[in-house]
């Protein structure tokens, strides 16, 4: 056997083994490079732009931050923030509660008030305790925590009960309905209160300090207990209740309101302050009934109050002062008669407005705010009536037994109203002002 030719000659019908491929050589692609200067500043600027959105967002986000806590804490608002009353409902729930707040300006964030309310008024067994039903008094200076325990009622409520006071009541009528309607307080640690005790009120400053027995006026905070409904727990103390009202007046009584003031003794050429608004919406409250007649009632009062000084018209001569007298005195609220008003007059009562010029020393009722705005907004000088003979100031008028008022220039048209009022003549809702004919 020949064993040379055995590798390269294969047996006959075998077939020959295919020849191996040939390696093909790997052709390298062109690398393509950039600028190590290029790389470098488009890094930077990815740099630089994710660093000022991360500086961005957390700006934001302290901001935001801060506002949340100056709210919850009632951080940057003052101590005398006006109070308001808020009247919360069977149909309310922490939604509204919150949007009331809110509208107020007594809270910013309420989503976040809400959270806290919902886990602050959940009592030991995870219940949401029940809300206070009725008026409550807030305002921007109490924290989150304040608002809550306002609203909330407390798990160891004490009995309430509702009080009206209704407008142009005198002090006296508020203490007896306290003290003998519902047995709340007695008559002498009201009148301490109301003469002595330091409140802090805003509008404090307005009303004359007390002079004791030499202050010819009854009490000192006549005129500013406000009258409204007012839910009072029947073991209130008397400072409690006189505070409460007090409250009330800050909250129907805007500051906004001082530019009127400012605003009044401009047109009428006076130098009224605040506590004359009030004297004069007492007066205004007493004498008027109908709401067509309260600002002109104002205006009559105003063209006196800025009559030359030594002239008659300077004497208001409102029964209604004398009603005070009489009330405070004898404790009665009887009609006021013409013996009434000689027998004041000869005595020069301060409170006389027969006897003495300008306003009484003090309100003579707790005028409501229909009649304030009265005092704030009194009808021009002509009581926007007009006769015969053209514009003219009006000075007086008389009500007739349906309680709308008669209104007249001089005193002779005063004296023919009396006189057609004595006949029998009346006014009807929607009448002209009589007494210019």
């Amino acid at each position: 056997m020949n064993t040379k030719n055995s590798r390269s000659t294969p047996p006959a019908g075998v077939p020959k083994e295919p020849a191996p491929p040939k390696k093909q050589k790997k052709v390298k692609k062109p690398s393509k490079k950039v600028p190590y200067g290029r790389n470098t500043v488009s890094g930077l600027i990815k740099a630089l732009i994710y660093l000022a959105l991360v500086v961005l967002v957390s700006i934001i986000a302290a901001v935001f931050t801060i506002a949340i806590v100056n709210d919850f804490l009632a951080f940057n608002q003052p101590e005398d923030s006006p109070s308001v009353i808020i009247t919360i409902t069977e149909d309310d729930d922490l939604v509204s509660i919150s949007r009331m707040l809110q509208d107020e300006g007594i809270i910013r964030f309420p989503t976040v008030w809400r959270v806290f309310a919902r886990i602050r008024m959940r009592d030991g067994e995870g219940n949401m305790r029940p809300f206070q039903m009725g008026d409550v008094t807030v305002s921007a200076a109490m924290n989150f925590n304040s608002l809550v325990s306002r609203v909330m009622r407390s798990p160891n409520a004490r009995e309430e009960v509702r009080i009206t006071i209704p407008e142009g009541w005198r002090i006296d009528d508020i203490i007896d309905h306290f003290v003998n309607t519902h047995g709340m307080g007695t008559r002498e640690e009201f009148v301490r209160v109301i003469n002595y005790h330091e409140f802090t009120h805003w509008f404090m400053a307005y009303i004359p300090e007390w002079q004791g027995d030499d202050d010819p006026r009854f009490y000192r905070l006549e005129g500013f207990l406000f009258p409204d409904t007012h839910d009072f727990f029947v073991d209130s103390t008397e400072v409690h209740i006189v505070n409460r009202m007090l409250n009330t007046f800050s909250a129907r009584f805007h500051r906004g309101n001082m530019q009127y003031i400012a605003n009044i003794n401009q047109r009428w050429g006076l130098n009224l302050n605040l506590y004359d608004i009030i004297n004069l919406a007492a007066l205004i409250q007493s004498e008027a009934r109908h709401a067509r007649d309260f600002p002109v009632i104002g205006s009559v009062f105003l063209n006196r109050l800025r009559s030359p000084a030594a002239s008659y018209l300077r004497f208001l001569q409102s029964d209604a002062t004398t009603a005070y007298i009489i009330r405070h005195v004898e404790g009665s609220m009887r009609q006021v008669t013409g013996a009434d008003l000689e027998y004041w007059r000869n005595q020069n009562h301060p409170f006389c407005t027969y006897s003495n010029r300008d306003l009484p020393p003090s309100p003579i009722n707790n005028p409501g705010l229909q009649a304030i705005q009265a005092a704030l907004n009194a009808a021009d000088e002509n009581g926007r009536m007009r006769g015969e003979s053209g514009f003219a100031p009006v000075y007086y008028f008389v009500t007739d037994s349906r309680w709308f008022a008669w209104f007249a220039r001089t005193y002779q048209q005063h004296q023919a109203n009396i006189a057609r009022i004595s006949a029998g003549e009346y006014r009807e809702p929607d009448d002209e002002y009589h007494g210019y004919d």
